[in-house]
């Protein structure tokens, strides 16, 4: 299974022990950007860590599950960080809604977990995660 791409602007949040021990096996298959040269994957997942209610967790959860299941490279974009207020306003201009977490493919907004489920039901998510749609 692939990995998600981390960005650097999230490594101040990670405990040092979890890094160390998410480096070991899988080093090879993580990616990790610069904020100058970012080549992060197409694919941006907002969230927050600061989720308040338990659907916005259960959410977060199941989108992640899905990208993973499906070997998609993303890049989790944390909202609740000061460094990506820039980031926060350019998803509320793509989506026009401020519900999170959000799933972007290409800069475009798919959806919350209730609409990328309607567009894996009708066969359409694997086509837009790929970028043929």
């Amino acid at each position: 299974a692939a990995a998600p791409v981390l960005c650097a602007s999230l490594l101040p949040i990670l405990s040092l022990r979890w890094l160390a021990l998410s480096l070991g096996a899988n080093a090879r298959s993580r990616s990790f950007c610069s904020q100058r040269r970012c080549r992060c994957s197409a694919h941006s997942f907002f969230t927050s860590s600061i989720m308040s209610s338990t659907k916005m967790q259960k959410s977060h959860q199941w989108i992640k599950q899905l990208l993973d299941m499906k070997n998609i490279k993303y890049e989790e974009v944390d909202l609740a960080l000061e460094e990506n207020a820039d980031r926060k306003a350019k998803m509320f201009e793509a989506s026009g809604i401020r519900l999170l977490p959000q799933l972007h493919v290409n800069g475009k907004f798919y959806g919350d977990m209730e609409e990328l489920q309607l567009l894996e039901d009708d066969g359409q998510l694997d086509a837009i995660l790929s970028g043929n749609a």
